[in-house]
């Protein structure tokens, strides 16, 4: 009687035991986004500013392309970049923004706020604008 209450106390421990691995697989999935950048007026240049997790620009030139790749979080994360890019005028004449887009699987997930400080979160400098 008692190996046999030794027998089931084992089985136990073991099925709790691969439930916690199980469990744990699931709150370490990670979720990756990355988006292309383009400008239809050339008098503009893109900038990198901020870093991602990795270490890397957020805003990185990969085979000509410029790409946002803003890193790879866990489910239910937020993260602010202050200056995840900027945008430099090089001309003599203002240039005025008048679209942003942002297409592709988590574009919902992205909010894009025009502001001049690249210190500053867009909550600390009055200049911000969501567009």
């Amino acid at each position: 009687m008692n190996g046999t209450r030794k027998k089931l106390l084992l089985v136990a421990v073991a099925m709790v035991a691969v439930s916690a691995v199980v469990a744990t697989q699931y709150a370490r999935a990670t979720i990756g986004y990355e988006y292309g950048v383009s400008a239809t007026d050339g008098a503009i240049r893109f900038i990198a500013r901020d870093k991602a997790p990795d270490g890397n620009y957020v805003l990185q030139n990969d085979s000509y392309t410029l790409k946002l790749k803003l890193g790879t979080f866990t489910p239910g994360t937020n993260k602010t970049y202050t200056a995840a890019f900027g945008i430099v005028n090089e001309e003599s004449f203002n240039i005025n923004l008048t679209d942003v887009t942002v297409d592709g699987a988590g574009a919902s997930n992205v909010k894009i706020w025009l502001h001049k400080d690249p210190n500053a979160t867009i909550d600390t400098d009055g200049t911000a604008v969501l567009v």
